[in-house]
């Protein structure tokens, strides 16, 4: 079953699968004769890790013709080939395999086919379906491997959203629902409009023109671009960005400078991309991440979730938050960090996009943050701008106990 070549301590694997009631002749990436209705686990490794490099696949003699096309590039776990019975064949990459595992795994579900008493989907049945059947130990390898457990999968695909504990009245006049008390999550629905999300992306970072540089790790797969914000300019950049810190300092009841903040990161996630459980801060201090904002400007027509994976009692469960375009999602550190661990579960149809603002207290144009840590200093084109519009805080009313961390 499985062949390896090269170098493969840490190799990528090609599954074969031939349909066909003949033999097929590969004679690339490696010179096998596949025999009929046979099933391969072709390792590859080589020089640059999870990657096919610039590999072919070859195939001679197939009903239908010779087949030729180039292995998926970039960091790739698997790919897939399927010998189609009526002829041709079709080439998957891993996106596409760990979509399809997904797939056959709601459909085992749906059929009350039970791996275990917890609900997992049974292996065998998974095996039968991905793909019209595949081995079921490469089933059980690739779902360990593409979405760690079958309890995380079951919080990304399976598990109702989130319901609000509560809902309160912003001073903006918006309603912010509850969805974990302690650790703070909370999210706020039309926070920003399409025209806003669409205005910020045309003028600073449009997702069509971010590259596949950016995939780096196949636990944070997304396309990234930083933007820096002007505060001598009243725009829709500026007006969100105030907006997302006045919420911060809302619900933390400190005020959160504006300037001298991390430039907002827009995440652009396709078919298969995710970001597996992390945390984002929760280092004490001045200067550190108390807080995160993520403001959804494109959403998946499936998957694509926000989920809390942690669980530390009844009071505060594993959760999943299902946004909405132009919802916002905001949640703080403390006094917990490590059950704010979180995780941008794959998107399994259409596209993601979202503006992140992690927020800092303690932070100046004079000290900002990239002061307070040691990952070397970034440049920012803006970093003598100054807003000149109303501040959070600076006319009556501003939040019970709050008060400003910007002179400690």
């Amino acid at each position: 079953w499985v062949l390896c070549f090269q170098r493969c301590a840490q190799s990528s694997t090609l599954v074969v699968l031939n349909r066909l009631d003949e033999s097929v002749k590969m004679s690339s990436p490696e010179s096998i004769t596949l025999s009929p209705r046979g099933q391969y686990g072709i390792e590859i490794g080589g020089p640059y890790g999870l990657s096919f490099g610039a590999a072919r696949v070859q195939l001679e003699g197939a009903k239908g013709g010779n087949f030729s096309a180039y292995l998926p590039g970039g960091l790739q776990r698997y790919a897939v080939l399927v010998i189609n019975a009526h002829g041709g064949a079709s080439l998957h990459d891993t996106n596409d395999f760990q979509v399809e595992l997904s797939r056959v795994a709601k459909m085992c579900r749906s059929l009350g086919e039970r791996e275990t008493a917890d609900g997992s989907p049974a292996l065998a049945c998974m095996a039968r379906k991905a793909f019209t059947g595949m081995p079921s130990e490469v089933v059980a390898k690739a779902f360990a491997q593409l979405w760690g457990s079958s309890s995380y999968w079951e919080l990304c695909n399976v598990a109702p959203p989130a319901h609000a504990l509560s809902v309160r009245a912003l001073r903006s006049g918006k309603q912010v629902e509850i969805l974990r008390n302690m650790p703070l999550v909370a999210s706020v629905r039309g926070f920003v409009s399409h025209e806003t999300c669409a205005g910020i992306l045309e003028s600073h970072a449009r997702p069509s023109e971010l590259t596949a540089a950016s995939l780096v790790h196949d636990a944070r797969e997304m396309l990234t671009s930083s933007i820096t914000v002007n505060w001598d300019e009243f725009n829709v950049l500026t007006d969100t960005s105030v907006a997302a810190f006045d919420l911060a300092s809302e619900l933390l009841g400190e005020l959160v400078p504006y300037e001298g903040q991390e430039p907002l990161s827009l995440l652009h996630y396709r078919k298969g991309h995710e970001y597996k459980p992390h945390t984002d801060g929760g280092a004490a201090g001045r200067g550190k991440r108390v807080a995160t904002t993520l403001i959804y400007c494109q959403v998946a027509d499936e998957g694509g979730g926000t989920v809390f994976t942690q669980s530390g009692d009844a009071q505060t469960p594993a959760l999943r938050f299902q946004p909405t375009s132009g919802s916002l999602l905001f949640f703080a550190y403390a006094p917990s960090p490590g059950l704010q661990e979180h995780a941008a579960c794959p998107v399994l149809a259409g596209n993601k996009s979202t503006l992140t603002q992690w927020h800092r207290l303690g932070v100046s144009p004079d000290m900002p943050w990239d002061s307070f840590e040691d990952w070397g200093r970034f440049r920012n084109p803006h970093s003598k701008a100054r807003w000149k519009g109303p501040r959070y805080g600076d006319e009556s009313g501003a939040v019970s106990g709050a008060t400003s961390t910007s002179e400690l």
